[in-house]
């Protein structure tokens, strides 16, 4: 075996240990795994009063598919979601309200898991990897904007809910 065929195998090894972590810490709900990582999403909306619990998003139907919303209440104030526009979700999502501030925020970070699987695409050859780009892209885009959709949701729900 060659040098090079064992970098390329070490690499996909590595590769393949990322992306076990990365899906089994999704799994499991950790928070930290969802609070950290590369920020690919971020939008706040501003409350007009303080609620004592932040809504629950709630899944979307669509007339081709259930686009569904998992979540997860950590506290009062921050929920862990996965809203995948595809099988896979390209981001795991994390609403948060700051008290003080009547704000509510949504952050997404990069699943490398999603984003490895298709840059995996390019051993098939140039033509199909430029396909599975463009496919991710659209993927990533349509997750963004549901991303949003459901911040404006649950910013709503808790703007009827508001105490204040």
């Amino acid at each position: 075996m060659s040098s090079g065929e064992l970098i390329l195998i070490a690499a996909v090894t590595c590769f393949g240990l990322a992306t076990a972590r990365e899906l089994l810490l999704t799994h499991r709900w950790e928070p930290s795994h969802f609070r950290s990582g590369l920020r690919v999403f971020h939008q706040s909306i501003l409350l007009p009063g303080p609620v004592s619990q932040v809504p629950m998003p709630k899944s979307e139907w669509h007339l081709l598919q259930a686009a569904r919303v998992d979540s997860r209440r950590l506290t009062d104030h921050e929920i862990l979601f996965l809203a995948p526009y595809l099988t896979w979700p390209s981001m795991r999502g994390w609403l948060r309200y700051v008290p003080d501030a009547h704000q509510i925020s949504a952050r997404g970070q990069l699943n490398w898991a999603s984003l490895g699987l298709w840059g995996c695409m390019a051993f098939l050859g140039w033509p199909f990897a430029l396909a599975m780009l463009l496919f991710a892209a659209w993927a990533y885009g349509a997750e963004r904007l549901r991303f949003s959709r459901i911040l404006h949701e649950v910013a709503a729900e808790a703007g009827r809910l508001t105490t204040g």
